[in-house]
């Protein structure tokens, strides 16, 4: 979140980034993996590359050890992703919001919801 905000001082509402950082980074990391930018190619490659793999947790990582020929897990930076046979993650942090005295919208408590069979 802190290069986030430095390279965009101006955003408000940030609270979806990480999830929205680690899509496009498993979407990239699966393309890397079919060696193909066809969203039909690479599209098979994405539930594998979150799970029952080498852990890494950067693109940078990630795409180094897909160049050795090793399977990934890649964990982003929202948490684990271990996506199910249907392509959704089988497990997800969900912050609970609510307003302080002020006014002001705070996390109240973050969960930890998986997946179930």
């Amino acid at each position: 979140m802190k290069d986030l905000k430095e390279f965009a001082p101006d955003l408000k509402e940030l609270q979806f980034a990480p999830q929205v950082f680690d899509c496009v980074t498993t979407i990239a990391l699966a393309a890397e993996k079919a060696e193909s930018d066809d969203p039909s190619e690479y599209v098979k490659e994405m539930n594998g590359i979150t799970k029952d793999g080498e852990k890494c947790n950067s693109f940078a990582a990630c795409k180094e050890l897909l160049a050795d020929g090793r399977d990934i897990d890649y964990n982003g930076v929202s948490g684990p992703l271990d996506f199910t046979d249907k392509g959704e993650p089988g497990q997800a942090s969900i912050e609970v919001y609510g307003y302080n005295d002020e006014g002001k919208l705070q996390t109240l408590r973050t969960e930890t919801s998986k997946a179930e069979g």
